[in-house]
């Protein structure tokens, strides 16, 4: 199989202040972190976000194999946020 299409999440700060510096915050851990993609170059959440400000990270799967895939999307900024990832052998969801 080949890998996924990417799929884009949206950071939104739902704070009434701006959040800290998203720079470097961003990775995916867990098990089978390896198994999944971060764009690099497009993933614009670099700097702080205002009040209602979003930025955006794509993700894809590079899953080549049966089977379930987990890992976890997380940010070491602003309460350590984190979006839980699921894939298999044709593609991945977020849950």
């Amino acid at each position: 199989t080949t890998p996924s299409s990417y799929i884009t999440f949206t950071v939104t700060n739902i704070g009434d202040t701006t959040s800290a510096n998203l720079n470097g915050t961003f990775s995916i851990v867990g098990p089978n972190a390896a198994q999944f993609d971060m764009v690099s170059g497009v993933n614009n959440c670099t700097s702080t976000l205002t009040a209602g400000s979003t930025c955006t990270i794509q993700i894809r799967s590079l899953i080549a194999a049966q089977g379930k895939f987990s890992a976890i999307l997380k940010s070491t900024a602003n309460n350590n946020p984190s979006i839980y990832l699921e894939g298999d052998g044709n593609g991945f969801s977020c849950v």
